[in-house]
């Protein structure tokens, strides 16, 4: 399975209060049905760089968004476009968020996934949920081989 932890700790405090000053320029994501319950924030490529440089990703087809999932709500399963790979940070303290990959569970603090090629689906949380998430349109095996170059990787057990 595609699916790796990283080996990465980001100042969660930091990142989550970047997310509250920019997020009034974010907008509700729609997934495929009317559901208000997923709030984005894109164009924080200048807020991030400095994550991307420790993950050795900076460079790449990379479109970084702050993601807001609200408590009770879920994604249903599905596929992300153009076969793209992502890393995925929780900003949360507590639980770390839960998704369904091919079904099989997986937690993650910080997760390199290749969401545009496997099954999966988020489950509802009994709290709010952010993410700091890196859309890679790299091939999997490059963006893989970056991060595995830093050895940031480990194997999902």
């Amino acid at each position: 399975m595609n699916c790796y932890h990283i080996d990465y700790q980001i100042d969660k405090e930091k990142y989550r209060n970047l997310f509250w000053e920019r997020c009034y320029d974010g907008k509700w994501y729609r997934f495929k049905k009317p559901m208000l319950s997923w709030w984005k924030v894109f164009g924080i490529e200048d807020l991030v760089k400095d994550v991307e440089i420790d993950l050795n990703i900076r460079g790449m087809n990379n479109f970084p968004r702050f993601a807001y999932m609200f408590k009770g709500h879920d994604l249903e399963y599905h596929v992300d476009e153009d076969y793209m790979t992502s890393i995925m940070i929780n900003l949360m303290d507590g639980p770390s968020p839960v998704m369904h990959v091919e079904d099989v569970p997986v937690s993650y603090e910080c997760l390199l996934f290749h969401n545009g090629e496997l099954f999966h689906h988020v489950e509802a949380r009994k709290e709010d949920s952010l993410m700091l998430k890196f859309c890679i349109r790299h091939p999997w095996e490059e963006v893989y081989e970056r991060l595995d170059k830093f050895g940031l990787l480990i194997p999902y057990k």
